[in-house]
């Protein structure tokens, strides 16, 4: 059963946003600045998208990763009084209206944990039968990610058993309700902001590389998550800290095999800024950096470049081959610049910079709400529809560009409706 919003009749909204990551908050903050209100949708438990995945790359000085810009926005639309957030949420319908505008229709699943009432004690998390199988989950914290903790209908065993409601019974705060249901909202906006992000490449699709068979062999999201959230590198096979570590870059990014000739703009930053941040918190760490070339990513890419020279192993050409070695090391075989035999390297930790691919729902949307795609299946923008697209729905985007391409978005929507800017 599905329960109708009892408030959307009474709120009038101007934008609605599709998507919380960088792009999307931005959008709806400068929107909210500029005295128009949004809803922003979100289908994840939590807002800030891929980018609460990250750690701040600061060494002894800042290095420009941009990850103060995630809680920076995460606080700054949670402050705006213009901006509601709706999380666990999606748009089944958008109808042009004849005086312009939209009438949207938007489906949110239930929250069966009460924010007002849970205080992220874990006791849930702690005792339920199922949380392996994804019946629960925990969220990565944030000034703004609460409840921390999330249950999931389709993994839930009360949904086929309605004695199992272990949690809700020991639940210490009565924060859980598992006879919640989703809620309907309706409710006409003038114009429609998609920021749905991107997708990370699946490396699985690269089995030449190893990953999902060698248990050393993660991406680099992967390794993002496990230093923000242990503080703390090691490896998956048996949590020992690595001796040698290895990225390599462009994966699944300007490769022909795969039709993806773009390049994801991002990674030869990131790689590098990971690379230092290593360096300067486990020193003794020898890192190696396999690319195809090294893309400018803007002005601090020279010092970063000739810093990452004096700290870490550049080699130009990307592997032809990864294979296991002893003690779940991995074997990288490459041919070195310049020529000669194929040489071999034995890493404890590979590591893959996968790269930023357009959603799978992109053409969806696309469908649905009359957006070009583009050849690589990213969004564009429908001139004088009503309906913009932000951040990393159109291509590859770092977080400081997501969170700007988001202001420009807002402009864009502002100047659509005649909201004269200061």
């Amino acid at each position: 059963m599905t329960t109708q919003s009892q408030l959307d009749s009474e709120r009038p909204t101007d934008v609605l946003v599709i998507g919380g990551g960088i792009a999307g908050l931005s959008c709806a903050d400068h929107l909210g600045k500029l005295g128009l209100s949004a809803v922003v949708l979100e289908k994840q438990p939590a807002i800030g998208g891929q980018a609460l995945n990250f750690f701040c790359k600061a060494t002894d000085t800042c290095r420009k990763c941009n990850y103060c810009l995630v809680e920076e926005r995460l606080t700054g639309v949670s402050e705006n009084s213009g901006v509601e957030i709706l999380t666990r949420a999606k748009l089944d319908q958008a109808e042009p209206l004849s005086g312009g505008g939209f009438a949207v229709t938007v489906r949110q699943e239930p929250l069966f944990i009460d924010p007002a009432r849970c205080t992220n004690c874990g006791r849930c998390y702690e005792i339920c039968p199922a949380a392996e199988g994804g019946a629960i989950t925990r969220g990565l914290p944030s000034l703004v990610s609460h409840p921390l903790y999330t249950i999931h209908r389709e993994q839930c065993l009360y949904f086929r058993d309605a004695q199992a409601r272990i949690c809700q019974e020991q639940c210490p705060e009565q924060a859980i309700d598992l006879d919640r249901s989703p809620l309907t909202h309706q409710f006409p906006v003038r114009a429609i902001v998609v920021a749905t992000g991107y997708t990370p490449f699946n490396p699985l699709d690269k089995p030449r590389l190893g990953y999902g068979i060698l248990p050393n062999v993660i991406t680099a999201l992967e390794l993002e998550r496990m230093i923000r959230l242990e503080s703390e590198l090691h490896r998956p096979s048996d949590r020992k800290r690595p001796a040698r570590v290895a990225f390599i870059q462009c994966v699944g990014s300007r490769d022909l095999t795969l039709g993806h000739l773009f390049c994801s703009r991002i990674c030869c930053g990131y790689a590098l800024r990971m690379g230092r941040a290593i360096r300067h918190r486990w020193p003794e760490t020898d890192l190696t950096v396999f690319y195809m070339d090294l893309q400018n990513f803007g002005k601090e890419f020279l010092p970063a470049y000739e810093e990452a020279r004096e700290t870490l192993t550049l080699v130009r050409g990307i592997p032809g081959a990864v294979g296991p070695a002893p003690e779940d090391r991995v074997a990288v075989v490459f041919q070195p610049e310049g020529g000669g035999a194929p040489r071999e390297e034995v890493f404890d930790l590979l590591v893959l910079s996968v790269g930023l691919m357009p959603a799978p729902e992109n053409r969806q949307w696309s469908e649905r709400l009359d957006l070009p795609l583009t050849e690589d299946g990213f969004l564009r923008d429908q001139a004088g529809s009503g309906i913009f697209t932000a951040g990393t729905a159109t291509g590859p985007m770092d977080i400081a560009q997501s969170a700007a391409d988001g202001g420009r978005a807002a402009r864009a929507v502002a100047d659509y409706l005649g909201v004269r800017l200061c």
